[in-house]
């Protein structure tokens, strides 16, 4: 597959913004150029899903948080920290999150609960580790 000559302009805040923004077009170009041996699962366990997210402008990482969310985290008794929930959606979705860390993916800029807890999607709030006091982590779930 022959690739043609394009442009594109990147804005950036730091230089960790910059190369996160870099890896994540690197992987895109990969994966489309590695052709369909890799099958996958879609994010999605619906297309209610899928349908939920696009409405709020997100696209396939959001699809697979909401969908691991829903599947093995209802109530706030089954509420998920962020780490738990980023290893939970590697695992499933392997390839979607192939050059992340779960470091990068929990804490980083790419987990989209924000949005979604503002939608009232999913639950998101934060706990003080027991540990390290004035340290919070982030716990989601998914209503009944």
């Amino acid at each position: 597959m022959e690739l043609e000559e394009q442009q594109i302009v990147i804005k950036w805040r730091s230089l960790g913004e910059l190369k996160e923004k870099l890896r994540s077009i690197l992987g895109e170009l990969e994966s489309s150029t590695e052709g369909k041996n890799a099958v996958e699962p879609p994010p999605a366990t619906s297309e209610i899903v899928a349908d939920e997210v696009r409405k709020l402008g997100l696209g396939e990482f959001s699809e697979a948080m909401l969908a691991v969310l829903r599947d093995s985290h209802r109530g706030r008794s089954k509420a998920v920290a962020a780490t738990d929930l980023a290893q939970e959606m590697k695992q499933r979705y392997p390839s979607l999150l192939r050059r992340k860390d779960l470091g990068q993916i929990a804490h980083g800029t790419i987990f989209p609960g924000k949005k979604l807890a503002d939608s009232g999607l999913i639950h998101m709030d934060k706990v003080e580790y027991k540990e390290y006091p004035g340290q919070y982590y982030r716990r989601y779930w998914i209503e009944n």
